[in-house]
Order: C-alpha cells, then structure tokens, then sequence
C-alpha cells in the first residue's frame, strides 16, 4: 500500500494538498514529506494551533522577492483564548509580543528566538540543507533554522 495517502482540499482561492502518513514518524519526518510534496515556489510552516495575520505571507513574498533574500521572517504575537460555553464564543483574553528580534547568528546559536510560522523559505533553501534532520525528536526546527542561516545569513 502506498506510504502516503493524498487527498485534494481547497479553501477559498487557497489550494492545499494533503499528505497523510499511516504511523507518526514525528515533525522531522512529516516536514520533510511536507517539503518534498510541495509545489510552490516559497515554503512555509503553519502548526494547527497556529494562525496567520492576513497580510502574514504576502509581506514576507515582497521581501523575498524585493531584496532577493532566501528566507525572510516576522515578529510573532501570542494569544491566549478563552471560551464561553454557553454562548460557544471563543474570545482573545491575553495578547501580547512573543518575539520581535533582529536577526542574528550569534544569538541564534544560543537562543531559538524565531518561531517557525514566523518564516517563509525559498523552497531550494530546502534541496540544499536536506530539510529537517530526522534523528531529532526535539528542537528539529531549531537545527534547521540554524543550518540555514549558516549559508543564507
């Protein structure tokens, strides 16, 4: 039977193809799968319980595209939510800046300041670095991040 099986959704003008895995094989793996399956010319990662601003990728597009950059990222804000049950009314209670830091290798080396969904990555970045290191359990996007800003400062 084959590893991945593939199903075709769309929401709205957005195409998305999705790629389901018979066993968890952690982040890592279903990264790379991820990577390997799509089509786009940038990439980027979006974790289900997280939420893009509506301008989040186009902004990130024109500055990879004005200065000619590989990979690109934003500051991010967290929210704390808080849900009603008799109304079924989810509401933001808490909001506030999580990280909003100039880049910088040095710190990143000691500090993962720069929270995935924050990137957009030209996709060859990824051909070049061989994607997610799979042996990590942990920290994969740390490690990437890193490596990728080894040669695309």
């Amino acid at each position: 039977m084959n590893q991945h099986l593939q199903a075709r959704i769309v929401f709205g003008d957005i195409s998305l193809c999705y790629e389901r895995l018979e066993h968890n094989t952690g982040r890592a793996h279903a990264g790379n799968v991820g990577i390997k399956h799509a089509q786009g010319q940038y990439l980027g990662f979006l974790d289900d319980d997280d939420e893009f601003y509506q301008n989040h990728i186009s902004i990130l597009i024109n500055i990879l595209t004005k200065y000619d950059y590989q990979a690109a990222y934003t500051d991010a804000d967290i929210t704390f939510l808080d849900f009603d049950p008799e109304n079924a009314v989810i509401s933001a209670k808490i909001k506030r800046l999580f990280s909003s830091k100039d880049f910088s290798y040095k710190e990143l080396l000691i500090d993962n300041y720069m929270p995935l969904i924050c990137l957009l990555f030209a996709k060859d970045v990824f051909r070049e670095i061989q994607g997610f290191d799979e042996t990590f359990d942990i920290y994969e996007d740390w490690d990437l991040l890193i490596r990728i800003a080894e040669k695309y400062p």
